[in-house]
């Protein structure tokens, strides 16, 4: 059950981070689909995506599953690819911004690879 649980949660937060970033890439075209604003969206979509891989991890700790470990990497990864993803169109001439932009990058890579890692563990 608690696997089960787990699972869900990983693919719910995967279906968020997708969704973001899919938001994300249509509002530097037009818009985007989503009536949010960069902040709304950061929080609503991409607290939730790493928090959610960290819980099925703690509740599963002692289980060993190639599926959930297996979705851990998809998640980190999609974390890791948005954090590769902000830095690339950053050109301001605000040094502030710049900074800050990659250390928002930086400790997503970083929280990226934890969960990859997490999800190697869990397959072993």
């Amino acid at each position: 059950m608690k696997e089960k649980l787990a699972v869900l949660m990983t693919i719910f937060s995967i279906c968020l981070l997708v969704t973001y970033g899919l938001d994300v890439l249509f509002s530097n075209i037009s818009q985007g689909f989503l009536p949010f604003n960069h902040m709304i969206r950061g929080i609503g979509f991409g607290i939730p995506s790493i928090i959610l891989p960290l819980f099925s991890f703690l509740l599963t700790k002692n289980l060993i599953s190639k599926k959930l470990g297996i979705l851990l990497i998809i998640n980190g990864s999609l974390i890791i690819l948005g954090g590769i993803a902000v830095i690339i169109p950053t050109k301001s001439n605000d040094n502030i911004i710049e900074i800050r932009t990659y250390i928002e990058s930086l400790f997503l890579i970083i929280i990226g690879g934890l969960t990859v890692f997490l999800g190697i563990k869990k397959i072993k």
